[in-house]
Parts: structure tokens; C-alpha cells; sequence
């Protein structure tokens, strides 16, 4: 009885002791788990851009590397390269980072936002200051322009020579340019007399050629009035016209104090009925009351 005891505790300690050994194989065998790198999603090009392009959705996709391994300034999504003009010409799997885009207000993304077939031209204008207040970029105004030598036989006269067009940049403001604080208008040193207008081909020909011959000048049109006006040529000779028709308007001398209005003789009205004719008669009541 005793031995038989004795051995199921041997068998006992035996088995216990392989358990441990086996666990502590298992355990021997796995490698030692490490702290988990860090991931930074980024925004790389698919296929080649080139530069002045804008990048579309098709061109983009968001991959995943080590953290330490990415650019401080990238972009983590694609909305935010979506839609932005390529600065210079990026390639296959090339990371996306602030400088590779134009930056916001600058002249050549001013250029990039012209549709085909649209022109941006600058003119110098003689009536500057006195509309500068009004002008703003995108506001409408009409062009007019006024020859310096009419010809041989011919007066001087001003033509309006297009109408409706958008202004897109007055000084050192475009319309893509943030709004500006009190304090930086007052900063920043103006380019005076000139401003940016969008124009087709044909437009762009006929003001190159009428500030090569005369002076421009702008008159603002109010933003609810997008119709065009047919407008014909002003001769010299219509100052002068114009001047004398206001001068041949005499208004009525005003009244001077204790002026009194002029007595309007009373009459008397007597009204004569014969079958379905009537007629009324006025008598001067002053002339009736001498007699």
C-alpha cells in the first residue's frame, strides 16, 4: 500500500516536471515583442504631373510609411491636394508637400485660372484716381477710349469700346487674393493707374492697339446690370451741344418772401341742359359785379 502510494506521487512529480518543461520550450520559442513603429499617412502622385496642371482625384492616393521617415510638412488626405495647380512637374510615387503647388495669390495662379481661349490684359488708365475707390477685383465695368490725333477732317469724340468686362486685379489685389486688414492696406506700397481685365483674343487686340493711340478709361457698372449697351461714338461737338440745351432750360425764378400768387378772377358756371345735350357756360364774375 505504501509503495503504491509512493509511486503515484513519483508519476505525480514527474509529469509536473515535463509540463514545465514543455511550457517553458513554447514559451523559448516565440520572439520577444517589441514597442509598435509609428505610421504617418501620406498623400503620393499615381501617375506624372505635369507642371501648371491641376491635380485631379484620379492622380492621388494615400499610402502609409514610418513616421520618422516622412516629410515634416506633407499632406495626410487627399481633399487637400485635390484641385491645387502643380508648380513644378512631379512624378510617380513622389510625396506631396507644400512647395510642390503654387502658392495662394501669386501671379501664376492668377494665369492658371483662365479658361481656354481667356485673356488677362493690364491697362493704364487716365481716369484712375477718380474711380480707384469704387474699382475692386471682379467688380464689371466699360472701357472707353479716346484717340490723341482724331485724323485729318475729324473731331475728337470717345468710344466706348467694350462693355461688361471683369476686373481681375486692381493694384496689388486679384480675385483670388485674401481679404486684406485696414492695416495692410495702409502697409503695403500700390502699384497706381493700373489694372487686370479678362478679355478674349479679339478684345485683347483691340486694346493693345488703343493704348498704343489714345488713353482708356473705366466707368463701373453696377453688379446687377450684366446687359451690354449699344452706345454710339461722342463727338467734341456734343460738349458744346449739351452745354447750350442746359442753358436754354431757364428754371423759374424762386419766390421772394412775402411775395404773394396772383388772384385768379372767380367766374360763374351755369350748366344748360336740352334733351341729352348738355353744355356749361362760364361768365367772369368781375365783369358781371361792374355791371
Amino acid at each position: 500500500m505504501k509503495w503504491s502510494v509512493a509511486g503515484l506521487i513519483v508519476l505525480g512529480l514527474l509529469a509536473a516536471v515535463s509540463a514545465a518543461i514543455l511550457v517553458a520550450t513554447l514559451r523559448g520559442g516565440e520572439a520577444p515583442k517589441g514597442p509598435t513603429e509609428k505610421e504617418a499617412q501620406v498623400v503620393v502622385a499615381t501617375k506624372p504631373i505635369a507642371a501648371m496642371t491641376q491635380v485631379t482625384s484620379d492622380s492621388v492616393a494615400v499610402r502609409a510609411m514610418p513616421a520618422n521617415a516622412a516629410p515634416k510638412k506633407h499632406f495626410s488626405y487627399a481633399a487637400q491636394v485635390v484641385g491645387k495647380i502643380a508648380a513644378q512637374n512631379i512624378v510617380v510615387d513622389q510625396l506631396f508637400e507644400p512647395g510642390c503647388f503654387i502658392t495662394e495669390g501669386s501671379k501664376a495662379l492668377l494665369a492658371s485660372s483662365l479658361q481656354p481661349g481667356e485673356r488677362a490684359v493690364s491697362l493704364a488708365l487716365s481716369n484712375y484716381a477718380s474711380v480707384e475707390s469704387m474699382l475692386y477685383p471682379g467688380c464689371k465695368v466699360d472701357i472707353v477710349f479716346c484717340p490723341d490725333a482724331p485724323g485729318e477732317g475729324k473731331v475728337p469724340e470717345s468710344i466706348t469700346l467694350l462693355t461688361d468686362v471683369t476686373v481681375l486685379v486692381v493694384g496689388d489685389q486679384t480675385v483670388l487674393s485674401e481679404e486684406e486688414s485696414p492695416a495692410d492696406a495702409s502697409r503695403i506700397p500700390r502699384r497706381q493707374g493700373t489694372v487686370t481685365v479678362k478679355v478674349n483674343q479679339e478684345q485683347a487686340q483691340i486694346l493693345h492697339l488703343a493704348a498704343e493711340n489714345g488713353s482708356l478709361s473705366l466707368s463701373v457698372r453696377g453688379p446687377l446690370d450684366p446687359n451690354p449697351v449699344a452706345v454710339a461714338p461722342t463727338p467734341l461737338s456734343a460738349l458744346t451741344a449739351y452745354s447750350r440745351k442746359q442753358q436754354s432750360v431757364q428754371p423759374l425764378p424762386p419766390a421772394t418772401a412775402g411775395s404773394q400768387p396772383a388772384s385768379v378772377a372767380p367766374a360763374w358756371e351755369v350748366t344748360v341742359i336740352l334733351g341729352d345735350s348738355e353744355q356749361t357756360c362760364s361768365f367772369d364774375r368781375s365783369q358781371a359785379q361792374e355791371k
